[in-house]
């Protein structure tokens, strides 16, 4: 929608942020890693927000990047591009606009942080 502004020769334009997003193909993959001691002491991974999540299958879209560090549990996490499997000791890098589905298959506990 395109309206008129207060100030003389210039114009507003308003955007229907929801739908732009979902017109965005997400190209970004899933980044696991089993990183050493040394890197999770390094990100401050023991000072991040802790999750947890029972068996259950989850659909999320992220709109924000986020890292996970996982505690215990397993997961598959689907993706347009296909799956990747996690679990304890996989630190996960989920990228902005990522959209997927979790299935978790073992109860989980995580370190998480919005990047």
């Amino acid at each position: 929608m395109t309206g008129q502004s207060s100030e003389p020769g210039t114009k507003e334009t308003t955007v229907d942020i929801a739908s732009a997003r979902n017109a965005v193909e997400v190209t970004a993959t899933i980044e696991k890693e089993q990183p050493s001691m040394d890197r999770l002491e390094a990100l401050g991974v023991l000072c991040w927000d802790v999750a947890t999540e029972a068996v259950a299958t989850i659909r999320k879209t992220y709109e924000r990047a986020m890292i996970v560090y996982v505690l215990q549990g397993e997961a598959t996490i689907e993706t347009p591009s296909g799956q990747v499997a996690i679990e304890a000791g996989d630190l996960v890098t989920l990228p902005l606009g990522l959209q997927c589905t979790w299935n978790v298959t073992r109860p989980m506990g995580t370190h998480f942080s919005y990047l």
